[in-house]
């Protein structure tokens, strides 16, 4: 059986090769980059134009999910839908929503300075309009705070200086952020563990959001909060769909303390359609 699930989903992807040209060029972007070294700035060609990135892996990572898999498409009859996108690294995500969305209006928010260099001149090299980008941390408060910078895609909000790649970085106060507008179509948060206290920051402030995604990671030195958020989003109004970013393969053999997250979970939030009176 294992044999066979193995076939048929080769000759699924050998299909969708052939019949979706998103699915072709992020294959050949991981075909061509599979061995590349990390943390090695290049560049590839999107829609005629040189895109840069800082770390191979993340970026075939980001684009398949993305564009070929179309994680963040979501549907609207808004012609200028307003999308938030909290961590949005080197900006594949905002290239993103500005071909699904060319009238959208983008504000992305990127902690870590390295990246956002990569981001801003992406941003600047299509020319898109209708976006602006932040280098500041979403937090529950502006000051400052430590932030351990990995160069991909994986740089966090640190509790402590003194780890390789800490610096200091601004923070801006999530409340503040979806309090200055009144209909968020689509709010992405991908914040690398800081999710368990930035998402409790919105309470109350959630009924203003039309759709969410939130990318989980549950942090091995901390608490698992996994059923706070999901209940905080039910009580919000939303439905919720979820998938397995990353999962350990043998939990109840290996528990890898040296990994910073053991576990991952795409959790898109959206809301019901009403039911229609008989």
């Amino acid at each position: 059986m294992a044999h066979y699930d193995t076939i048929l989903a080769s000759f699924r992807s050998l299909r969708r090769l052939g019949r979706d040209p998103e699915y072709r060029r992020a294959s050949a972007f991981s075909f061509i980059y599979g061995l590349y070294p990390r943390r090695r700035p290049s560049w590839v060609t999107i829609n005629g134009v040189r895109t840069h990135f800082c770390d191979a892996s993340s970026f075939t990572h980001q684009y398949e999910e993305i564009f070929a898999n179309r994680t963040y498409e979501f549907a609207t009859d808004n012609p200028h839908p307003l999308i938030l996108d909290l961590g949005a690294n080197v900006g594949v995500s905002v290239l993103f929503f500005k071909s699904r969305y060319p009238g959208a209006r983008v504000i992305a928010y990127e902690a870590d300075p390295k990246v956002f260099d990569f981001l801003r001149r992406n941003v600047l090299a299509h020319r898109l309009a209708g976006v602006e980008i932040h280098n500041v941390a979403v937090w529950t408060e502006r000051g400052e705070i430590p932030f351990e910078s990995d160069g991909a895609d994986a740089g966090r909000l640190g509790e402590r200086m003194g780890k390789a790649g800490s610096i200091v970085v601004p923070t801006v106060p999530i409340a503040e952020i979806l309090l200055g507008h009144e209909r968020i179509d689509f709010l992405k948060l991908d914040i690398e563990g800081a999710e368990d206290d930035v998402l409790p920051a919105c309470d109350g402030l959630l009924g203003r959001v039309d759709n969410l995604f939130l990318e989980y990671h549950s942090t091995t030195s901390r608490p698992q909060k996994l059923d706070e958020l999901v209940g905080m989003l039910k009580r919000a109004g939303f439905r919720l769909s979820i998938a397995p970013e990353y999962a350990l393969p043998a939990p109840f053999l290996k528990r890898p303390h040296e990994r910073h997250f053991d576990l991952q979970l795409n959790i898109s939030a959206y809301r019901p359609i009403p039911a229609t009176s008989q």
